[in-house]
């Protein structure tokens, strides 16, 4: 038996960080970008269901009233877009590996040479630092 879906609902998760204060009781124009990780559904008990789609932002760009953007942190940590890096260096490879092949033996590689790595992308000190 198909599923009769009624109406779609859009769910917002999430959090971001302000760079400054903003003023309770003023609307907002918010652009978002992220992903739908998950859904789910309930039954209307008419025969019909409701969808419910998780959307989770990792770009968030605020307007204030007067049309001034107000730039928000990435919600993602840095070891997610370090992740993104390489699937956007994997996916225009020319080998079979699946993304999780290459992942793992990239992480690998990464852990056995570390100090190498360290070494080599370290924070360098102001000059005159010990």
């Amino acid at each position: 038996m198909i599923t009769q879906i009624s109406n779609h609902i859009l769910k917002l998760q999430g959090k971001a960080e302000l760079p400054r204060e903003i003023e309770i009781g003023q609307n907002y124009h918010i652009s978002l970008e992220g992903g739908v990780p998950s859904f789910s559904e309930t039954d209307n008990e008419d025969g019909t269901h409701s969808r419910v789609y998780i959307f989770r932002p990792i770009k968030i760009d605020l307007l204030d009233p007067k049309g001034n953007s107000l730039k928000l942190k990435d919600t993602r940590s840095k070891s997610q877009l370090f992740r993104a890096r390489v699937w956007a260096a994997w996916k225009d490879r020319p080998d079979n590996l699946t993304f999780e092949e290459y992942y793992d033996a990239l992480m690998d590689n990464l852990i056995k040479f570390a100090p190498e790595i360290v070494n080599m992308y370290q924070p360098k000190l102001p000059y005159g630092a010990h």
